[in-house]
């Protein structure tokens, strides 16, 4: 089964997957590892938006922190240096309902990301 096709029953799928993509990234070529890394952002705002799609809320899993919450405190840092505006904007979608009046989240998800490799 694929990531697509289970993620909606396993969200924390999404996580795992990006942190394995970002230590097979960090393990790989250095001559590739500026293409390659441009791959992590899209890959990573996908994650987060499935995860904030998809997670049960911090109460239904008994953790005080959301899956979205922490994927975002663990890997956010990583871009807020090179997409500041965009984290902002991500870093206020915190429910499935922000999704749908989010401006910026309605631009990524109608939209591809363009990646020069």
């Amino acid at each position: 089964p694929t990531l697509a096709a289970e993620g909606k029953n396993h969200p924390e799928r999404y996580a795992s997957s990006f942190a394995r993509f970002q230590e097979w990234l960090v393990g790989s070529l250095d001559q590739y590892k500026p293409e390659l890394a441009a791959m992590a952002w899209p890959l990573f705002v996908h994650c987060y938006f499935k995860l904030v799609m998809y997670q049960p809320t911090a109460t239904q899993s008994g953790d005080n922190q959301s899956l979205a919450a922490a994927f975002l405190e663990r890997w956010g840092g990583d871009f807020r240096a090179t997409q500041g505006a965009e984290m902002r904007s991500i870093s206020c979608i915190t429910q499935p309902g922000d999704l749908e009046h989010s401006d910026y989240a309605k631009l990524v998800c109608e939209s591809r990301f363009l990646v020069n490799l």
